[in-house]
């Protein structure tokens, strides 16, 4: 977290490792652990806050545990981040959304491959 980073390399390396599942838990940590210095390096002017992505960090979660630690933690922190609240809430739709389908879907999925 020391000295100066771009922005269009530390945004691919912060969320990148989201498209890999043994990686995706990563960039979480990293926000979590580092909250404060990360949004302080990062740009907020004109009505932009970059900050107000790093919700996203959670989106790989499909638990109702998963949105709960997803609000604990970023609740707080996006009410005071423009655009914050809106992110946060779409983050946590999208975890829900997801722990639903896999409700309706796992039974039959665990059944299909059992036949195999």
């Amino acid at each position: 977290m020391d000295g100066v980073f771009d922005m269009r390399i530390a945004a691919s390396l912060l969320f990148g490792p989201m498209s890999t599942p043994e990686l995706a838990g990563i960039p979480l940590g990293l926000v979590e652990s580092n909250y404060d210095a990360i949004v302080a390096k990062l740009p907020s002017s004109a009505g932009f806050d970059f900050a107000a992505f790093l919700p996203e960090t959670a989106g790989r979660g499909c638990s109702a545990e998963e949105a709960r630690a997803a609000q604990d933690f970023f609740g707080p922190r996006m009410a005071k981040v423009n655009g914050g609240p809106r992110n946060l809430a779409q983050l946590l739709e999208t975890i829900r959304l997801c722990e639903a389908r896999k409700k309706i879907q796992q039974p039959d999925l665990v059944q299909f491959f059992q036949l195999r």
